[in-house]
């Protein structure tokens, strides 16, 4: 199993965000490393307590797509004060806010423990987390 992990950057250069097979499959415009597969990404749906973490995210970018006529290039938005999205792109040290507002509006437990690492904690227990794990 390989791992990778978006760096800010890269939230800021989204080309295309879709869901298939529980699976996140996305690609950047600017990756920071040059090899063919660069631009391509992948997240499985599968690893928080829940696995309808990417509907917040997926409305937030239908509500954009409408109003403007096309999707975001940025992955996080803005916030107001109180907490609502903007259309805007999040400053880079609002981004772990507004990832767990998504991970909030999408019913996760307790998402202030949650930071844009833990992908890479999710895949130390994997097999734990599938169900795959013995006893």
């Amino acid at each position: 199993m390989c791992h990778g992990s978006l760096r800010y950057d890269d939230t800021t250069s989204i080309e295309s965000l879709s869901l298939s097979d529980g699976s996140l499959i996305g690609r950047i415009s600017q990756p920071k490393v040059r090899s063919r597969d660069a631009k391509k990404f992948f997240c499985p749906c599968k690893g928080l307590s829940n696995d309808k973490w990417t509907k917040p995210i997926f409305e937030f970018r239908e509500r954009y797509k409408e109003r403007r006529g096309y999707e975001p290039s940025f992955l996080f938005s803005d916030l107001t004060p109180e907490g609502s999205m903007l259309e805007s792109k999040a400053k880079k040290y609002l981004v772990v806010k507004v990832f767990r507002e998504f991970l909030k509006t999408a019913g996760v437990e307790k998402p202030t423990v949650y930071t844009l690492h833990s992908p890479r904690n999710w895949y130390e227990t994997v097999a734990e987390q599938l169900g795959w794990s013995q006893k």
